[in-house]
């Protein structure tokens, strides 16, 4: 919607892509920036570039964090979440506080980890087993 001919899209997304990949948000700042004045929906990409400057901080080096096999998706934490909260909590009528969800998503923590002993005696709750 920013550019006008499919070259031009094809060359911006090439510059943004090269650009994020290895975490440098001001380069794609200033290849969007360069599109501005010849853009055909300022609105866009006033939007693309305000999205950008507000995300710039948890936008992180993709290549280098690949390169050192650490996770880039939020896969693991969504499961965790399914396993322990959505699965009980998403049942037709119910209504949760955020006071009972948590005190929910500790209890089957707890259970998960296998780690009653632990809390019943210090009310420590380890994080997630990543194993069952």
């Amino acid at each position: 919607m920013i550019c006008s001919t499919r070259a031009e899209k094809k060359a911006l997304n090439s510059k943004l892509h090269s650009s994020i990949w290895i975490g440098r948000v001001g380069s794609a700042l200033k290849a969007l920036e360069a599109c501005r004045p010849h853009t055909k929906n300022e609105q866009r990409l006033q939007e693309l570039i305000d999205y950008l400057k507000a995300r710039n901080s948890y936008i992180v080096n993709y290549n280098e964090r690949r390169l050192n096999r650490q996770y880039m998706g939020s896969a693991h934490t969504e499961k965790a979440c399914d396993l322990i909260v959505a699965k009980r909590q998403k049942n037709k009528g119910m209504y949760w506080s955020e006071a009972t969800a948590d005190a929910l998503a500790e209890t089957k923590t707890v259970m998960l980890n296998r780690a009653w002993d632990l809390y019943r005696v210090d009310r420590e709750i380890l994080p997630l087993a990543t194993t069952p």
